[in-house]
């Protein structure tokens, strides 16, 4: 039978592109290649024919597809927007909404996976409205993929999935039917609409709304390329009410283009709200004024510009930083960085040493912060979403940390610290088969030892490096 070749490869990652607007870029194509293959088998067909097959199935698409994202999830699995969901937007929401005389409320999870985060919605809004019987509630929950939404109208997790619930949402939510699952009550079930769909299809599968209160898209756009993800976000300025809420996942931000959404800073996260009717020409002129580019960061409100204005990050200027962080000046590191970054805002190289600087003294929020504001500056960093899964590795929080590190991977396959940093998470995990399989993929790409890291903690590279060599020597089982 016919194998795919590069062309035909490259021919199959545009129809995903086009059809999905998930971008499979040509660092992806040994991945794809491996997938389409097997395909082949599968489906008993030529590469031509399968070609044809992908072009006129949504379904195959939709299976493709899910092979290029991540479906990790948990409940209140982002804890700082569930909590600005629970104290602050819906208490504001039905205050408003019952003033008006008006009893519907609409939030979409687009991107919804197992039914988590729609669930984790739904409990909130259970929780808030003591005459929940007396208003018309819709949540609007929809993924490419049948399978997680069938995984989704089951209501089956285990306890992993509930760690970070309160035990009082376990309590009051959910019946145990064995030691280690849950099923979620029907009153959560009954107040969500799985529907089975792809966000960037045409018609946009939401047309039919205009007064959707609060969106969820968490992990979603951060597959797409800039044009998808603009077409997106119009279509959901386009069904928000006035005011409408949309949140994006950390790692993900609408600073590559003009758009028609304000941020909102909320304790230690921000969302994005529907601005209100602006003519062309006075959004045009807003656009022209403000920095399209990046949030405004308050950590730097307290640095003045320096005297000399650095126009990028020379070798000089690194030098002297890792010169100081050897020294343990961190003071120094973070006002040279905070001075810079005032004057050249969208330099996201700045923000991920900051970060480093950050982390070297446990200063995890901080490092987080930049981290993130670097991956929303450049969402293809590898290097941001590496620094950003170890931060969370250190802080044990594992499922951002294996999202962060799998983005990372995606975004650079032949990465040996990739996979050193993934087999810790399974150590950590107590998955020692993965561990021992991740480290094995390490060695494999020690060839990339070469390879940069982060300048100011460089010297890790070294000791990463032993350590892979030494677990090689243990493992006798291993065969190159």
């Amino acid at each position: 039978m016919e194998t795919a070749n590069l062309q035909n490869i490259g021919k199959i990652a545009e129809i995903i592109t086009n059809k999905a607007g998930i971008s499979v870029h040509e660092e992806k194509f040994d991945h794809l290649n491996t997938i389409v293959n097997l395909r082949l088998l599968t489906k008993k067909l030529e590469i031509k024919e399968y070609i044809q097959f992908l072009e006129n199935s949504a379904e195959e698409i939709d299976l493709i597809s899910s092979f290029f994202t991540i479906h990790e999830t948990c409940f209140y699995r982002n804890k700082e927007h569930y909590n600005t969901l629970k104290y602050k937007l819906l208490p504001d929401l039905i205050k408003k909404k019952e003033q008006q005389g008006d009893r519907k409320i609409i939030l979409v999870s687009a991107g919804c996976s197992t039914g988590e985060e729609p669930s984790t919605i739904a409990m909130l809004l259970v929780d808030l409205l003591n005459d929940i019987e007396k208003w018309n509630i819709q949540i609007i929950a929809i993924d490419i993929n049948i399978k997680p939404i069938e995984t989704a109208l089951k209501g089956e997790y285990s306890e992993y999935k509930l760690r970070n619930l309160d035990f009082y949402y376990i309590q009051k939510y959910f019946k145990k039917i064995n030691n280690k699952s849950y099923l979620i009550n029907e009153n959560i079930k009954k107040l969500i609409s799985y529907r089975q769909g792809n966000l960037n299809a045409e018609p946009f599968l939401l047309k039919e709304y205009h007064d959707v209160d609060i969106i969820f898209c968490e992990n979603v756009i951060i597959y797409f390329d800039i044009q998808t993800i603009q077409k997106l976000i119009s279509n959901f300025h386009s069904v928000l009410s006035e005011n409408g809420v949309l949140f994006l996942g950390y790692s993900e931000t609408l600073q590559m283009f003009p758009h028609l959404f304000e941020v909102v800073w909320n304790e230690n996260t921000f969302f994005y709200q529907k601005k209100k009717f602006l003519q062309s020409e006075r959004f045009q002129a807003e656009m022209n004024e403000q920095n399209p580019g990046l949030e405004h960061n308050p950590a730097s409100d307290n640095y003045t510009k320096q005297e000399i204005i650095y126009e990028r990050l020379d070798n000089q200027f690194i030098e002297n930083l890792i010169k100081e962080y050897c020294l343990e000046h961190y003071s120094a590191v973070e006002i040279k960085l905070l001075n810079y970054i005032g004057c050249n805002p969208r330099d996201w190289h700045a923000y991920i040493y900051l970060a480093e600087c950050y982390l070297k003294q446990k200063k995890y929020f901080e490092a987080m912060k930049n981290s993130q504001i670097a991956i929303s500056l450049n969402a293809n960093s590898f290097c941001a979403h590496l620094l950003l899964g170890i931060i969370y590795l250190e802080v044990e929080m594992p499922d951002f940390a294996s999202y962060e590190l799998q983005t990372a991977l995606l975004n650079d396959s032949q990465s040996l610290f990739a996979y050193f940093y993934l087999a810790k998470l399974n150590f950590y995990q107590k998955d020692y088969q993965k561990h021992d399989d991740f480290m094995r993929l390490a060695f494999q790409k020690s060839k990339n030892i070469n390879e940069m890291i982060f300048p100011l903690i460089e010297e890790n590279k070294l000791l990463i490096y032993k350590e892979i060599n030494e677990f090689y020597e243990k493992d006798k089982k291993y065969v190159l």
